[in-house]
Order: structure tokens, then sequence, then C-alpha cells
């Protein structure tokens, strides 16, 4: 499972929340990034997680930052 940094937030909280934060229903967010609102579901609880490339449309879709990791 991964956690975001400074929190001990799992990445399905960080989901939930912003996507809370920007109004946005689990069905809105899934059409938005081209997945089933189940998807965002299971992110969400932890159940599973996305792959990278699921991770970019998502952060794109609700407006955060995406930083690349230095060595």
């Amino acid at each position: 499972m991964i956690v975001t940094t400074h929190t001990n937030k799992t990445v399905g909280d960080a989901i939930r929340d912003k996507r809370k934060e920007k109004g946005l229903t689990q069905t809105q967010l899934a059409k938005i990034v081209g997945v089933t609102p189940g998807a965002i579901s299971r992110w969400e609880t932890s159940d599973r997680e996305p792959t990278v490339a699921m991770y970019e449309k998502i952060m794109r879709a609700m407006g955060v930052e995406i930083v690349a990791f230095d060595k």
C-alpha cells in the first residue's frame, strides 16, 4: 500500500479527499479518467491501487501537481 508523504493517509484517502474537494462523484471522476465507478471505489478503499499511468490521469483530472522523483 502506498502512503502519501507527510501524513498517514493512503493514496485511496487522498484520491477520495481530493475528489470530494473538487465536488466530483465517483461516477464523474470515473468518466473523466476512463474507468468504472467501481474502480474508483476500490482505489478509495485501498482494495486496489491504480497503475502509474492511471495515477497521472487522476492527478491531472483533479488539478494535482505531478512531481518527478529526484535521485
